[in-house]
């Protein structure tokens, strides 16, 4: 055998016997010095019972964030009235997006008459019909044409 290994076998043998080792904890009354409490411990109940007591609060915590509300606040997880939340706020952010661009278009074409400048054809076309039809051939009408001469 190794020296290490026997050194290992000598400090086993001191130590296991103290693991044995019978004490006794005492809670007293200091002012009348009478026994409260008594316990008769030992190393290897005591690291049997810390040890319980550890794994104990260990499963009273992760049952307490598994079945209640408290989840919600460790960041990663949601419930399921924020998910349809987003998804409401994705689809109401997607149609107020084509609002505006619709009015950007209906504005840019207000500000082109205005100024008196050749308004594109076009620019009257909204958005969404578009993607209904591929190609458009707008023709101006006489009546739009004797309009604009009138103006002008």
């Amino acid at each position: 055998m190794s020296t290490k290994l026997k050194r290992g076998i000598r400090k086993w043998k001191r130590f296991y016997p103290q693991l044995k080792h019978k004490h006794r904890l005492i809670v007293m009354d200091s002012e009348t010095f009478t026994e409260k409490f008594t316990l008769k411990l030992t190393a290897v109940n005591l690291f049997t019972f810390v040890g319980l007591g550890i794994i104990v609060l260990i499963l009273l915590t992760i049952v307490l964030i598994a079945f209640t509300p408290l989840r919600e606040y460790i960041p990663g997880y949601t419930n399921a009235e924020m998910e349809k939340q987003a998804y409401k706020n994705a689809e109401k952010i997607d149609s107020l997006t084509k609002v505006i661009s619709q009015q950007e278009l209906m504005l840019n074409n207000i500000r082109m008459v205005v100024l008196g400048e050749d308004v594109p054809d076009l620019n009257f076309v909204t958005i969404d019909s578009l993607k209904n039809y591929d190609n458009i051939q707008l023709e101006r009408s006489k009546a739009d044409s004797l309009l604009r001469l009138s103006f002008e």
